[in-house]
């Protein structure tokens, strides 16, 4: 169970700490090399390139097990997540219980 919570999110959790933290590096540091790169992203990058990055960053939307999947409702691809076991037996569990509704004439 545990190694498939560390396949899915480990990788892209580990990359999202390294990124925070270049980001707070050049976005909050005080060196004269900070300030060079600070200046350089924000005035000589384009901006097709920081809407990329964005793009790249905001594909993996991780949610909550226990309640339904949000149904995707932009344009971005946004990358499947897997439902937990557990989960998936509750469904099972809770669609064997409930009969279908009879229908009436």
């Amino acid at each position: 169970m545990f190694q498939d919570y560390v396949d899915q999110r480990f990788e892209r959790s580990k990359a999202c700490v390294e990124q925070s933290n270049h980001a707070t590096r050049i976005l909050g540091g005080q060196t004269w090399s900070d300030r060079i790169i600070r200046w350089s992203m924000f005035n000589l990058f384009p901006e097709s390139f920081t809407q990329r990055a964005n793009t790249k960053r905001c594909e993996y939307r991780p949610q909550v097990s226990f309640l339904p999947l949000v149904p995707n409702m932009g344009t971005g691809t946004v990358v499947p997540l897997k439902p937990s076991w557990r989960y998936t037996a509750e469904q099972k569990k809770k669609d064997q219980i409930q009969p279908s509704p009879a229908r009436t004439v």
